[in-house]
C-alpha cells in the first residue's frame, strides 16, 4: 500500500493497494495536500487492519441501493450515531421520492425534483440539511470511487429568514431560578448551563473525573457513548460562581452525589444513571411555564444567554468561539448585533 499523486486528476493523491484478486487498485484521497493525504492513508490502513484486510471496493457502483449499503457501512464506522441516523433518513427520503435508479442517471434535474417534492413536507431548514447530507453522500462515493460525479454540486439551498438568538434576561432568569429551587438537581443543571454555555448533551455526560477544581477547569471530552457536536474536545474554565456551585454539590444533602466514584455522572438519578435529554428538556419547559415565562424559551436558550452575555461584556470573539466550542467564527459572530439602544446613541451624533 502506498501514496502517489496523479497528475491527470488535478494533482490529487491516491492510495494504491492490492485487492483480494491480487490486482493493484487506487482509492482517491480527495486532496492534493500531502499532509491530508497522509492522514487519509493512515486512516485507510487502520480500517483495513480492523476489518481483517477487507478493503472497500473502488469500482463504480450501479444503483442508489448499492451506494446506500456502502456509504452506510462507512458512516457507521466513522460518524456519531446521531449523524448516522441523518444519513439513514436522507437515503430513505431520497429513495421514496426518486425511487431506485442507476447512479449515472442521477443528474441535477433529479436533485431539483427531489428538493421541490421534499420542501412540501418539511421546513426549509430540514430540506437544506438533507441536501447537505446528500451532497456528502456523493462526496463519499467519489472518495472511494463508487460514483463518478456529484449531482448535488451547484444545487442552490433554500433561503431561510434569520432566526433570533433567544437569550433570557436577568429579570426572567431570577424568576426561573426562584421556581426551580424546589428541584436542586434541575437548578444546578441550569446554573451549569448559564455559567458554561455547554450544550445539554455535554452537561449530562459530565463525570466527576472531568472536573479539575485545583486548576478550575472542566474537560469536555469525547466518550464511548458520547461525541461532542464538532468532534473536538475543549477545556472550560470554572468561574467564581460555578466554583461555589460545585463545592456546594460536593457537600450536598441526601447523598445524591457519590464523590468517591469518579466515573459517576455529575447529574444523575437516584440509581446513579444518566438523565435523558428529553426528560431534562421537558422539565425545563415545566419550570419555564411555572415562572410564567414565554413558551419560546427552551434549554438551549441558556447557551445563547451565556454567549450573548460574553459578547455584551466585551470578550474577544475568538475567546467566545473557544469557550462555546464553535467550529466556525461565523457562528459566534451571529451573536454580535446592533441593538436599538446602540442606534439611539449613534443618531445623537448627528443632532
Amino acid at each position: 500500500m502506498f501514496l502517489s499523486k496523479n497528475k491527470n486528476t488535478r494533482g490529487r493523491y491516491y492510495v494504491y493497494f492490492i485487492d483480494e484478486n491480487r490486482k493493484r487498485r487506487p482509492v482517491t484521497t480527495g486532496t492534493s495536500f500531502k499532509n491530508e493525504a497522509l492522514a487519509f492513508l493512515i486512516e485507510f490502513a487502520n480500517k483495513v487492519k480492523e476489518n481483517n484486510s477487507s478493503i472497500p471496493s473502488s469500482r463504480p457502483l450501479k444503483s442508489i441501493s448499492e451506494l446506500e449499503k456502502n456509504v452506510m457501512n462507512y458512516v457507521s464506522n466513522n460518524l456519531r450515531k446521531g449523524t448516522v441516523s441523518i444519513y439513514k433518513n436522507t437515503f430513505k427520503t431520497f429513495m421514496k421520492i426518486i425511487e431506485e435508479k442507476l447512479l449515472n442517471g442521477i443528474t441535477i434535474k433529479e436533485i431539483e425534483y427531489y428538493k421541490s417534492c421534499w420542501i412540501k413536507e418539511v421546513t426549509p431548514s430540514t430540506c437544506n440539511i438533507d441536501l447537505n447530507t446528500l451532497k456528502s453522500i456523493f462526496n463519499i462515493g467519489i472518495k472511494f470511487g463508487w460514483c463518478l460525479h456529484n449531482p448535488v454540486k451547484g444545487i442552490s439551498k433554500l433561503r431561510i429568514p434569520q432566526k433570533e438568538k433567544l437569550s433570557i434576561n436577568n429579570e426572567e432568569l431570577s424568576k426561573l431560578l426562584d421556581v426551580t429551587k424546589e428541584n436542586i438537581v434541575m437548578l444546578n443543571i441550569i446554573l451549569f448551563g448559564l455559567n458554561t454555555g455547554c450544550r445539554l448533551g455535554e452537561l449530562l455526560n459530565l463525570q466527576w473525573k472531568d472536573i479539575d477544581l485545583s486548576e478550575r477547569i472542566i474537560h469536555i471530552r469525547n466518550k464511548e457513548n458520547f461525541k461532542t457536536k464538532t468532534g473536538k474536545v475543549r477545556q472550560m474554565p470554572i468561574n467564581n460562581k460555578l466554583n461555589e456551585i460545585i463545592k456546594q454539590m460536593m457537600v450536598g444533602n441526601d447523598n445524591i452525589i457519590k464523590l468517591y466514584d469518579l466515573d459517576g455522572y455529575i447529574f444523575s438519578k437516584l440509581n446513579n444513571t444518566m438523565f435523558s435529554r428529553n426528560s431534562i428538556s421537558h422539565k425545563f419547559k415545566y419550570y419555564i411555564r411555572k415562572a410564567r415565562l414565554s413558551e419560546k424559551y427552551h434549554f438551549h436558550c441558556l447557551r445563547h444567554t451565556f454567549i450573548t452575555n460574553c459578547i455584551k461584556k466585551g470578550i474577544n470573539a475568538n475567546y467566545v468561539q473557544a469557550l462555546a466550542g464553535h467550529s466556525d467564527l461565523k457562528t459566534t459572530m451571529e451573536y454580535i448585533h446592533i441593538g436599538i439602544e446602540d442606534l439611539k446613541r449613534a443618531i445623537l451624533v448627528i443632532d
